[in-house]
């Protein structure tokens, strides 16, 4: 019973690290001909043993384990790759679109963390010198740890301005 459980935590690891690529099908497809070898061998001990194993309770137990198997195993290679929003770097709770005037309080942890980055410009926080502190894609304050976003406009976390009113 315990190679069971191996061979589902095997096969769903499997399908989870390489979910949505092509590797992710064929692992969907050997894990489906490995219960299938299974399901044939059953059938062909039934026919060596002239039934005096009675498999079909081995049968009866193999179905539904199949179906389990493969049915979470599709869940997993289905999963995104990656978090499509924003996390926040101290607590990775989700501040998507939470950004104001540039920068954004985490209502989860209570840091300031996002401020928009202007090159050749210190810390709004601390004053030390942003160069060489680059962490893909942001910025972020060596000292501090202040996340400085870099092209906020175009990902979204800086809300757009209010139009200016018409002269009359």
């Amino acid at each position: 019973m315990f190679l069971f459980i191996v061979f589902a935590a095997i096969v769903w690891y499997g399908l989870y690290s390489h979910r949505r690529t092509w590797w992710a099908l064929v692992w969907w497809i050997c894990a489906l001909l490995v219960l299938v070898a299974v399901a044939i061998f059953h059938a062909w001990l039934n026919v060596y043993y002239r039934g005096t194993i009675y498999m079909p309770v081995m049968r009866a137990v193999l179905y539904p384990y199949s179906v389990f198997v493969l049915f979470i195993g599709t869940i997993c290679a289905c999963l995104p790759k990656h978090f499509p929003g924003r996390p926040c770097p101290k607590c990775k709770y989700d501040v998507t679109g939470l950004a104001e005037d540039g920068k954004f309080t985490c209502p989860e942890c209570n840091t300031v963390h996002a401020f928009e980055f202007v090159e050749n410009a210190p810390c709004r926080l601390c004053g030390a010198s942003l160069s060489g502190t680059l962490r893909e894609p942001d910025v972020q304050c060596w000292r501090c740890n202040a996340l400085y976003v870099v092209n906020a406009e175009a990902r979204g976390l800086v809300p757009p301005q209010a139009p200016e009113p018409l002269e009359a």
